[in-house]
């Protein structure tokens, strides 16, 4: 039968914190087995410590403490919540023992003797269905509230880190993570960064990082793993690439080898060093431009130091595949800033 009470109160003690509290709610299990109940027997229990007592008044903390591994004992906090003393700022800790800092309004702490830390979950789940495509798994919103405001969740947020769903299927989801600001003081925050497999949407599958504003950071198709792209809203791109390569022949000898799609690229700037340690070396920049079958390529370099014949650099174009190649380079390494325009 329940009982219903106007006011419910429990009488603390005034020991403190660093002494056990009288200010108990016991969850137990009972078995005449048990030394001591509310030790062994405890499941789970809610104290009052005390933190301060005057003649003015009292201040203390809540403890939400559950039942651990060790069976005998009754259990570690799970949950603290108080105020600070002189500043009055509310803190929740996840994690910490009574006695452990709280510094800030929540704080996780994760006891694991491993190399993970902490983990923080934000789960998205449909009561009806499963995940739809667009859906969000989680959202963290970084907000300004007032009284003025219609809602502080348009007008008063600033940023969001969100999430959304890109694709699901019976053996998993797949998405991007968003990150966005407010455009303005009445609308909530419009996305501008979009991080993901398959963010770009000419691009799918491939790694992506991309602006709803005039610049994108692609990887492109097919996937080159040491290039980027930088895309304009046209969907015009310059792919940018680290080059290197060591020669072990004087016979031609092909150092870079790419597709081009000769409707977006027309051309290709190689900024390079060519060197043999104790023979000699240049540094130069190669420019190729190409238009069907037909390429031509000018070599503008340092004088070359060093003895011996110069290597050269040729370059040839064949169903849109371009390749650089060495002449009379053996024991040379190639390294280049590659720009394909």
């Amino acid at each position: 039968m329940p009982r219903i009470f106007n006011d419910f109160v429990i009488v603390a003690d005034q020991s403190g914190s660093s002494t056990p509290s009288n200010d108990v709610i016991h969850f137990v299990y009972q078995s005449s087995s048990y030394n001591n109940i509310l030790t062994s027997g405890s499941l789970a229990k809610i104290q009052l410590n005390t933190l301060e007592a005057t003649d003015q008044g009292a201040r203390g903390e809540l403890l939400f403490i559950i039942s651990d591994n060790d069976l005998t004992g009754s259990g570690e906090p799970v949950m603290r919540l108080f105020h600070t003393g002189s500043t009055n700022e509310p803190r929740v800790g996840i994690g910490f023992k009574v006695g452990e800092p709280i510094t800030r309004a929540l704080e996780i702490k994760s006891k694991k003797d491993s190399a993970e830390g902490t983990e923080l979950i934000l789960e998205g789940s449909r009561t009806s269905v499963g995940a739809q495509v667009g859906d969000s798994a989680g959202k963290v919103s970084f907000v300004i509230d007032s009284g003025s405001f219609d809602d502080k969740f348009t007008s008063g947020s600033i940023i969001t880190i969100d999430s959304v769903v890109t694709g699901v299927d019976a053996t998993g989801a797949r998405g991007h993570l968003l990150i966005g600001a407010s455009k303005s003081t009445v609308l909530a925050p419009t996305p501008f960064w979009k991080f993901g497999y398959g963010a770009d949407p000419r691009v799918g599958g491939n790694f992506g990082a991309m602006t709803t504003g005039s610049f994108n950071i692609v990887r492109p198709n097919p996937a080159v793993e040491s290039q980027i792209t930088l895309t304009h809203v046209d969907e015009s791109y310059i792919g940018l690439q680290y080059t290197t390569s060591s020669v072990d022949s004087n016979d031609e000898t092909v150092l870079d080898s790419m597709n081009f799609v000769t409707t977006g690229h027309n051309g290709i700037i190689y900024d390079y060093n060519l060197w043999k340690d104790g023979i000699g070396g240049r540094t130069g920049q190669i420019m190729a431009v190409m238009s069907a079958s037909i390429v031509e390529m000018t070599d503008v370099s340092t004088p070359h130091i060093g003895s011996g014949t110069p290597p050269s650099f040729t370059t040839s174009l064949s169903n849109e595949t371009f390749q650089l190649s060495i002449t009379n380079g053996n024991g040379y390494i190639f390294k280049a800033f590659t720009k394909k325009l």
